[in-house]
């Protein structure tokens, strides 16, 4: 076994892709890897290696010959929001509720979107920004 490998990957990705060659190689390149203890991991020369293509985004055991190590993929993206702006029309001087449209993705999934003034808040006259938060699944957050 190569000094080092029981050791846990971390792999920040924004969704699953694949890692591994067809013959199951991993390319150092693509793996940032590091030990327990903080210093960088060799994971040049490991053969024979199996786990699922593409990481899916959780924790996978990864399999060589040399040696058995962790894989945490990890989503670090934050989720999109689309609003478009809005323009209304009234003659009330007091301002007027006004509704709009906002859509909120991510890979893992949009646990909650709040926008304030949220749509049918009564707006006065004149440009009001409006400021929209959305959480995903992750813990990632957006602002927009």
């Amino acid at each position: 076994m190569k000094p080092g490998l029981l050791l846990a990957i971390a792999v920040a990705l924004a969704c699953c892709v694949p890692l591994a060659a067809a013959d199951g190689s991993l390319p150092d390149q693509t793996l940032e890897a590091t030990s327990p203890d903080g210093a960088d991991a060799d994971l040049t020369g490991l053969n024979n290696c199996s786990h699922g293509n593409p990481f899916p985004i959780t924790q996978t055991a990864v399999s060589c010959d040399e040696g058995t190590f962790t894989v945490t993929v990890q989503d670090t993206t934050a989720p999109t929001i689309e609003a478009d702006n809005v323009t209304d029309t009234t003659t009330d001087p007091s301002g007027k509720a006004v509704s709009y449209s906002v859509t909120s993705t991510d890979v893992v999934g949009v646990t909650e979107t709040i926008c304030s003034p949220s749509s049918g808040s009564h707006f006065i006259l004149g440009p009001t920004p409006v400021t929209c938060t959305a959480h995903d699944a992750a813990g990632n957050t957006a602002e927009k």
